[in-house]
């Protein structure tokens, strides 16, 4: 399921990051899961890690989802 349509705008409700570990060098990965998704709400969580697996950071957040308005 898409986060959302090119009809839709999204605004942070909330977020929560934990900051785990410090990456000095090298590459870092994000993958981000959508964990629920309705008309009007949305919630993801995400990891941070470095090239290598260690795990950097954690986050969960919540958004909100409203019509585009043309302007």
């Amino acid at each position: 399921m898409a986060f959302s349509t090119d009809e839709e705008r999204i605004a942070t409700v909330s977020i929560a990051i934990n900051y785990v570990a410090t990456a000095t060098e090298g590459e870092i990965v994000c993958h981000t899961t959508l964990d629920r998704r309705n008309r009007r709400l949305a919630t993801m969580r995400s990891e941070v890690r470095s090239d290598d697996g260690r795990l950097l950071a954690t986050a969960i957040g919540s958004f909100t989802i409203f019509p585009r308005r043309d302007t």
